[in-house]
């Protein structure tokens, strides 16, 4: 009975570190009801699976891996999101967990000599180990987000991938280099065991900055645009208010030249005539000028679309860059399928309740194949989309009304 408690007590040590790292890497407030109840009911799961761990390394690395699926599932269930970042916080956590054990095995037969048999039973010796691993654990990974060698919220959400997967090769190694010192405390597991957190640690300083550059360089591309279409917008602003200047100062004479030909009943005929350039102008407004001069460009880039808008965006605060690129984007895929059907592009833009929607439908020939026989720029553009919808956590989905195709974004702003 004693030995179970301790064994629960143990997960529960296990789950209360992993919690505390989860909040300190995400810099995310969870309520403690909620860490206390999805906490205690993990907490036993996780007492279950250990209980069926073996020094077996086929059963041992099936059971770890069992762990951490659960481990994302309740980071998740914490967070209140299934996302990639989830993956990766709970994946660092075992990979620093599993560090700790191989470095407290090592460090512990250096000094003290370690005895397997006390390690593995219910003894006070076990209970230093289970709460110096948590303890070593957390230190490392506040010590390597100190550093800025863990990555940020802005580099998970660029790329996930690489670091997840560079997090599960490490934990298998390290499970692995646990099996076998276990069983023997060679001077060489030790040094593996440094070597490898060294490349780990390496790998993700390198991994961070080339995304860093990568981002900026993004950044710096997408202001250099912005600023030259908004110079655009700003000219053509100009030149309609200049037009629009004009025409109010000429009123009185229009007035005059209607009333003389009232007589000849040709007054409509001249109406239409001064207000031609009026009705064709291309000025638009929403409230925002970078998605006034993004709809603008886009007007002048495909005269031959007809472009149709709904904007409701006055009150919106979102992040220039990142509005422009998902539009620039959404329209030139929305303008190249379209000018192959009957060169039609709807485009609303709505913010409410801090809900901000896209929404982009054009014709279409026939339904369209994102996966095969598309452009690499066309890929691209998809890319970016998605690189930013899920930046912000949003959703992106795609509808097939008829002959059309409606892209719809949503985005918690």
């Amino acid at each position: 009975m004693i030995a179970n408690l301790l064994e629960y007590l143990f997960c529960l040590v296990y789950v209360i570190s992993l919690t505390f790292v989860l909040m300190f890497l995400s810099k995310r407030k969870i309520a403690f009801k909620k860490i206390l109840c999805l906490g205690f009911f993990y907490s036993i799961i996780n007492y279950l699976l250990t209980g069926t761990n073996s020094l077996v390394l086929q059963e041992y690395m099936v059971s770890n891996t069992c762990i951490w699926a659960f481990d994302f599932v309740y980071v998740s269930c914490l967070l209140g999101k299934f996302i990639k970042k989830n993956a990766f916080y709970s994946s660092v956590f075992n990979v620093a967990y599993i560090f700790s054990i191989n470095a407290y095995i090592h460090l512990s037969n250096l000094f003290f000599g370690f005895n397997r048999a006390l390690a593995m039973s219910c003894s006070w010796q076990r209970i230093v180990m289970v709460f110096a691993v948590n303890i070593l654990a957390i230190v490392l990974l506040i010590v390597l987000k100190r550093l800025k060698i863990l990555p940020g919220e802005k580099l998970l959400g660029h790329q996930a991938n690489l670091f997840i997967i560079f997090n599960f090769f490490v934990l298998y190694a390290l499970m692995i280099i646990f099996i076998i010192g276990v069983e023997s405390l060679y001077d060489l597991n030790a040094f593996i065991v440094v070597a490898l957190l060294v490349i780990w640690i390496l790998f993700l300083k390198v991994l961070s900055l080339y995304i860093e550059t990568t981002i900026k360089n993004e950044d710096l591309l997408m202001a250099k645009m912005a600023n030259q279409y908004i110079s655009k917008y700003i000219d053509f602003y100009r030149q309609e208010s200049e037009n629009l200047r004009k025409i109010r100062h000429d009123l009185k004479n229009h007035q005059m030249i209607l009333e003389s030909i009232d007589k000849e009943k040709k007054y409509q005929q001249y109406i239409d005539e001064v207000f031609t350039d009026v009705e064709n102008s291309d000025f638009v407004i929403s409230g925002n000028i970078f998605v006034d001069s993004c709809l603008f460009v886009k007007k002048q880039e495909y005269p031959q679309i007809d472009f149709t808008y709904d904007l409701s965006i006055k009150e919106l605060v979102f992040n220039d860059k990142d509005l422009m690129s998902l539009l620039f984007n959404l329209i030139d895929n929305a303008c190249k399928e379209a000018m192959m059907a009957d060169c039609k592009v709807d485009i609303v833009v709505s913010y409410q309740n801090d809900i901000l929607v896209i929404r982009v439908t054009n014709t279409v020939r026939q339904k369209p194949n994102f996966i095969v026989n598309k452009g690499e720029e066309h890929g691209l553009g998809l890319k970016i989309i998605n690189s930013i919808v899920n930046k912000y956590n949003g959703v992106i989905f795609i509808d097939y009304p008829d002959d059309k195709i409606v892209f719809n974004i949503k985005i918690n702003v």
